[in-house]
């Protein structure tokens, strides 16, 4: 009984592991089919928006598409030193 829990303790953290290791960010993010709609058009009777409070986000500047499988941008980059 001993040895199936310690092949277990050594396997699970092994297979949990194993799902993020090809992680790539070619598949299309949910935030990719955001887009801009009209303002909101206040009914009559209420009070109009605050133009001060409205959010302008800019257009993204166009970027060098990345290579096919490469790792995610908010993954953290690897760390080498040069001896």
């Amino acid at each position: 009984m001993q040895k199936i829990n310690i092949f277990l303790v050594m396997v699970i953290p092994f297979l949990f592991s194993a799902c993020s290791i090809n992680e790539t960010c070619d598949e299309p993010q949910p935030y990719q089919e955001s887009y801009e709609s009209n303002d909101i058009t206040v009914p009559s009777g209420l009070d109009e928006l605050q133009t001060s409070r409205k959010i302008v986000i800019p257009r993204a500047s166009p970027r060098v598409s990345s290579q096919k499988k490469s790792p995610c941008i908010d993954s953290p980059p690897s760390v080498r030193t040069t001896q």
